[in-house]
């Protein structure tokens, strides 16, 4: 195994030629990039190194010093993951696989398992623990950035992900973490933000509207729909947790889980509208939805609601046409109140000790942890293919199931003002994620404070 410093003798886009990691075993060459670029003029193509020439020679002379050690270092061990030498990178990542898969976070063990591939790329899977510095770190990102084309945002989960294992290492007798932390006094990486998509609320009127009286029941769309309007009005309940709710988490008058990123246990407030909702998914014995099964039902309250339920639409139709007397409101008021309160009763009575999933049947027989966590990958990426198809025909911006997290947290911020209640309603550990968070919401904002400017501009002229 040889490893050489070398000069790339193509221009990058700043017109500099980029310094690789030669790295040459069994006949075959692989070059790695370690970030670095100089004119052509400062390099010393006999030692391999950075001329005095350059201002950075210094620094950058140390970068290739610290990477060419570390790959002569790595490679006096076997070149195979199975047979990696006790307390590698490697060694790490895996002994948080198998952590992760005991205790069925399938979603960490995905995540873990795509950095090993990135490690394994960059020759790093056999890099002793206790030899990772800066540099390690530094051609870490710098592959991601270049070669994975990765956001800041995805390049910060990463680095996360990097410094909670050197954490998890901290206390297992198996590594010896590096004489200096890698990350002590690192550049924090800066997200470029973007904005998250946020609907209005009139766009989750819209929605509303049509999930009641436009959609075909039990259709892909209202599947689709369902699941989007309950997570906006369970203050943004991830999918994963959405999917796998049973009739038993539903109390009289909250929803109460546990979070499966974070172990903490939410209480959500069940509004009317939730209610009218969950109400589809009642079996025809308790809520009757047509004359057929009116007759058929033998639930009193049940069939009280479905009554309610048809005066509710003939009003509605009532207010389509013309407006409804002072009389008509208060018994309009009053049906929806005497149909919601029933509603919350007929849910709570039937919800008592019952584990079926509300929203789907789909894993119901499953045990495997990974087969479940793929069915609810494929369900999750149907529902946001139904929601693009939702979006184009009511004429409202695209929008994914995670849309409803960002539009409930952006919406209450704004009604409410307070970052501890936000945090809260979110799950979030730290105000200070929240903050985080909310960044985003900043720039979008600033579109609809200049899309508004421009819009009253547009008044001055007489076109």
């Amino acid at each position: 195994m040889k490893v050489s410093a070398v000069i790339w003798k193509k221009k990058n886009s700043d017109g500099l030629y980029p310094i690789r990691i030669k790295l040459y075993a069994d006949r075959k060459n692989k070059y790695i990039s370690t970030g670095l670029a100089i004119p052509l003029i400062h390099w010393s193509e006999k030692n391999r190194r950075v001329l005095k020439s350059h201002p950075m020679h210094e620094r950058y002379n140390t970068i290739l010093t610290n990477l060419l050690e570390s790959y002569n270092s790595t490679y006096t061990h076997q070149d195979v993951l199975e047979d990696m030498a006790s307390g590698t990178l490697g060694d790490l990542f895996n002994e948080r696989i198998r952590d992760f898969q005991s205790k069925n976070r399938i979603s960490a063990v995905k995540r873990y398992t795509t950095i090993i591939k990135h490690l394994k790329e960059l020759q790093l899977i056999l890099l002793p623990l206790q030899d990772i510095n800066k540099e390690h770190i530094r051609l870490f990102n710098q592959y991601l950035i270049n070669k994975r084309k990765l956001s800041s945002a995805a390049l910060k989960n990463y680095n996360k992900v990097l410094k909670t294992s050197l954490t998890y290492a901290e206390d297992n007798p198996r590594f010896t973490l590096p004489r200096v932390h890698p990350y002590h006094k690192f550049d924090p990486i800066k997200e470029n933000g973007g904005t998250k998509i946020t609907l209005k609320l009139s766009d989750i009127h819209t929605l509303d509207e049509s999930l009641h009286f436009d959609i075909k029941p039990m259709s892909n769309e209202f599947y689709a729909l369902t699941h989007f309007l309950m997570a906006f009005y369970l203050m943004g309940i991830r999918f994963n947790d959405l999917i796998r709710l049973t009739w038993s988490n539903l109390k009289y008058n909250e929803l109460v889980y546990t979070m499966s990123k974070t172990g903490q246990v939410m209480h959500c407030y069940l509004n009317d509208k939730t209610l009218n909702i969950l109400k589809y998914y009642l079996p025809e014995t308790v809520f009757p939805r047509n004359p057929e099964q009116y007759t058929a039902c033998k639930n009193k309250d049940g069939k009280n609601i479905f009554e309610l339920e048809v005066k509710y639409r003939e009003y509605r139709n009532y207010i389509n046409h013309r407006e409804l007397t002072e009389q008509e409101i208060k018994e309009f008021q009053d049906i929806i109140g005497n149909r919601d309160k029933l509603l919350r009763l007929v849910i709570e009575k039937y919800s008592r000790n019952r584990n079926e999933f509300i929203f789907s049947d789909y894993f119901e027989d499953a045990t495997d942890a990974q087969k479940i966590y793929e069915k609810i990958s494929s369900i999750n990426a149907k529902t946001n293919k139904m929601l693009k198809i939702i979006a184009r025909e009511k004429d409202i911006k695209p929008f994914s199931y995670y849309s409803a997290r960002h539009t409930f947290a952006h919406n209450f911020r704004k009604t409410t003002n307070d970052l501890y209640k936000v945090s809260k309603a979110l799950g979030h550990s730290s105000t200070t994620i929240t903050e985080n968070y909310l960044k985003a919401f900043e720039t979008l904002e600033l579109y609809e404070d200049t899309d508004k400017f421009y819009k009253d501009m547009n008044t001055l002229y007489k076109v």
